[in-house]
């Protein structure tokens, strides 16, 4: 700082008019350049006539001051770091001034007022301060900041600080090291922001104590700055890194933890319309108290609505040798699924959920990986998108009508039937075990209509990635082989909000050619002669009452062909005619031949085998 103000240039004069009533005043006047800044000071004070003398100096601080000044710079980036706010807030490099005029007795309230000026920025301050000689200082003053660029607290490797615009007003008051804000008012970020913030300065840590509403946060932003998660530089990518192998090890940085922000002690409390939690997903009317520790941080009793349920946490981290330790709790209750989960609303319904963990590690990758804990699910009225359960009688049909079972083009059919529809689930819940960072599915049941679901797999919370697999079986209709089922498995695998979905049919498939070598045994069984044929109409008149063929029967040579038979219901059964006692000279006749039948029509060539599993 000394070398912008050198070399100096500097005119001054200062003048005591002589004593009046035993009173005296001076009058004092600067002017010139100090460095790259132009500087003009002016001025009176009035005072006992005695007060100049060496023996009396100290009266002086009972003198009435009255003076203006004024410092101009071309570069205001240079008169933001001179007042020592480069570190919070950024300017260009247009000329800049502050002005500043201050009036009343040095010993008692001096009214200020202030103003500076650089580029778009404008901070106006007006009120009164006390500089005591044996006391701390106190102030009474009205701020208001108007187009300020503060700086983030974070800022990441080989990249600018992001900047923050903010305008605001508030009431300051400075009283024994206390610095309090009152009725404060305005936008950060575009977001609006109210209360009151008390910070005890003269005490170490410093205490905190506060009422602040915000009208948006985000929430991860929030907590990664106040434990020390490192920013990523560009060169890693937004929200992942990647390790020297090159494999991606998820949105958590493996760089050990930075200090964070200061200590402090107290609590404040917050309340604000709009949390964000990930980029799509925001939490509504979140009330929550942030507790501060020498070497702990603690969101308690977080509280708000979400997809149209609610949400409640508790969240807190300590440091420890070890690294850094984190515990929490979170409860969602009758939430909609398909806004809290990813997938584009793949998954619907009511959920539930209630899960708790605690890890500790040196970086954020590997307190994320050291997650243990357990929890409880339950979802309620829901579907599935793309498990339409037809699917299954859709592919039947295709084969029935020709489509060879091949593993391709049954989960080509079978992929777009699954498509044309979604599974109602009626009710689903189980448990969730956490371990080394793994989020595991523990005897989940899944009641479904029109089908069966099984569902298994786990959530990587340290590479936020899904390996599952769901198990969907159908009815199989009424040709369905003795106590089987179709069924095929879907797997899910990468980036939880994209994973890779891979349907295997091997299963199906064996189904489908075990259901057609029953169906053809079945036919040929039919054909051969060798399964039972009901018979058609049931006999209703009884044998006895069948009357007796005449004894008498025809010689061969005058027997003709009987005509075709003739269905007439109810049928009687025909009885085997006795043989005619012979007559003497009667020619005995023996044998005599059966009527003529037509054959039945050849039935139609049914597929063979190779054909309903091959085609043609």
């Amino acid at each position: 700082m000394g070398g912008r103000l050198t070399p100096a240039a500097l005119r001054a004069s200062l003048s005591v008019d002589p004593a009046t009533a035993g009173s005296a005043n001076a009058k004092l006047k600067i002017e010139g350049r100090a460095g790259s800044f132009r500087v003009a000071l002016q001025g009176d004070a009035g005072t006992a006539g005695d007060a100049f003398k060496l023996e009396n100096l100290a009266a002086l601080a009972a003198a009435k001051l009255n003076l203006s000044g004024r410092l101009d710079a071309d570069d205001g980036a240079a008169l933001i770091e001179l007042i020592g706010l480069d570190r919070f807030i950024a300017v260009d490099k247009r000329p800049a001034r502050l002005t500043v005029t201050a009036k009343g007795p040095l010993d008692g309230d001096l009214g200020v007022d202030a103003q500076l000026a650089a580029g778009a920025l404008n901070v106006a301050t007006k009120g009164t301060i006390r500089v005591p000689v044996r006391a701390s200082p106190s102030a009474e003053l009205n701020l208001k900041v108007t187009n300020a660029n503060i700086r983030s607290p974070r800022q990441a490797a080989g990249s600018a600080s992001e900047l923050l615009p903010a305008s605001a007003t508030a009431r300051l008051a400075l009283n024994e090291g206390t610095l309090r804000f009152s009725e404060v008012a305005g936008t950060v970020a575009g977001a609006s922001v109210g209360g009151r913030l008390a910070l005890g300065m003269q005490q170490q840590p410093i205490t905190v104590d506060g009422d602040i509403e915000l009208g948006s946060v985000d929430l991860p932003a929030a907590v990664a700055l106040a434990i020390g998660v490192p920013a990523q530089g560009a060169a890693s990518g937004a929200g992942a890194a990647t390790s020297a192998s090159g494999t991606a090890l998820g949105p958590w940085p493996a760089e050990p933890f930075e200090q964070g922000l200061a200590a402090l002690r107290g609590q404040i409390a917050v309340k604000s319309a709009r949390v964000a939690l990930t980029p799509k997903l925001a939490a509504r009317d979140v009330r929550g108290v942030v507790r501060f520790g020498e070497s702990e941080l603690a969101l308690e009793g977080i509280d708000g609505s979400i997809a149209g349920g609610r949400v409640a946490a508790d969240l807190t981290f300590l440091r420890r040798a070890e690294g850094l330790g984190a515990r929490g709790r979170l409860r969602l209750t009758g939430v909609n699924a398909g806004e809290l989960l990813p997938g584009e609303g793949s998954l619907s319904g009511r959920l539930t959920l209630d899960v708790s963990a605690e890890g500790s590690g040196m970086s954020p990758v590997a307190l994320v990986g050291s997650l243990a804990g357990s929890g409880s699910f339950t979802l309620e009225n829901a579907r599935a998108a793309r498990l339409d359960p037809a699917a299954f009688d859709t592919v039947i049909r295709a084969v029935d009508q020709g489509l060879p079972i091949d593993a391709v083009r049954v989960r080509d059919r079978m992929d777009g039937a699954l498509a044309s529809g979604g599974l109602a689930v009626t009710l689903a819940e189980g448990a969730i075990a956490i371990d080394a960072g793994q989020a595991r599915l523990s005897n989940p049941v899944v009641r479904a209509q029109r089908g069966d679901l099984a569902v298994s797999g786990s959530v990587n919370l340290a590479e936020a990635a899904i390996d599952a697999r769901l198990s969907l079986f159908g009815s199989g209709g009424a040709g369905a082989p003795a106590d089987t089922r179709p069924e095929i498995g879907i797997a899910l695998k990468g980036p939880i909000d994209t994973p890779k979905r891979t349907i295997d049919v091997a299963a199906l498939t064996s189904w489908l050619a075990l259901r057609a070598v029953e169906q053809q045994s079945k036919k040929l069984d039919v054909l051969e002669g060798r399964a039972p044929v009901p018979p058609s109409v049931p006999a209703a008149v009884n044998a006895t009452t069948a009357p007796k063929p005449k004894s008498a029967a025809p010689t061969a040579e005058g027997v003709q062909p009987l005509p075709p038979p003739i269905d007439i219901r109810p049928a009687p059964t025909p009885r085997a005619p006795r043989t005619p006692r012979p007559q003497p000279g009667a020619a005995a006749t023996q044998g005599a031949p059966a009527p003529a039948q037509k054959p039945p029509p050849a039935p139609a060539r049914p597929r063979s085998l190779s054909e309903i599993l091959f085609g043609h």
